[in-house]
């Protein structure tokens, strides 16, 4: 038997969203209260990936979509304590808000940072959801990448309240899998004798 070993070698797509929920004080500086979560890059996203490497469509990562789903609320559950995101999802469960996105902010050749506010101006309602959107260039059809669910934050214009999200993408090489596999011999049929 022949022995081989062949390598694969795999990427890991990690999403990291630090959600800092605001109060703007009188003096117009924001207090802060920062959580950090990874997000889901879910996998309509990577089908979108997919798709961007075979020049199957031409699309970009354009919007952030914000929500009020990602949590239950009283008496149902506790709203700061968000629900599980889903690979299969498509979208977030109760739309607020579409944004454009702000301009980003390429860290390395493999992490791209975006940092994005809603405030209360835009948004008087409780907030703990948001989603990545690619939107298509010649259909402007827009499409999930990743979703992220977090406790609930209340936006009020009574409080001023808002929130800032640092959204990082990082796509980096993970370890070399050695896969043993042996290959069984050809079996050589025995020659014909009565010949």
């Amino acid at each position: 038997m022949i022995k081989e070993q062949e390598y694969r070698e795999s990427f890991s797509g990690i999403g990291t969203v630090t959600i800092k929920p605001f109060k703007i004080l009188e003096d117009g500086t924001r207090q802060y209260l920062p959580i950090t979560k990874h997000n889901l890059i879910v996998e309509a996203g990577r089908a979108s990936l997919i798709d961007l490497l075979i020049g199957a469509k031409k699309k970009k990562l354009s919007y952030i979509r914000w929500g009020k789903g990602g949590a239950l609320t009283f008496p149902d559950g506790d709203p700061l304590n968000p629900l599980t995101v889903n690979d299969k999802d498509v979208d977030i469960a109760t739309f607020l808000l579409d944004k454009p996105l702000s301009p980003y902010n390429r860290v390395s050749p493999t992490e791209v940072e975006y940092t994005e506010t809603l405030i209360c101006d835009e948004v008087n309602d409780d907030v703990n959801e948001a989603v990545m959107l690619f939107e298509d260039d010649d259909t402007q059809e827009r499409s999930i990448f990743a979703r992220i669910t977090f406790p609930t934050v209340r936006l009020t214009i009574e409080q001023g309240t808002g929130i800032e999200i640092r959204w990082v993408f990082n796509f980096s090489k993970a370890e070399e899998n050695p896969i043993d596999f042996e290959e069984s011999p050809t079996v050589t049929p025995p020659a014909d004798s009565t010949t």
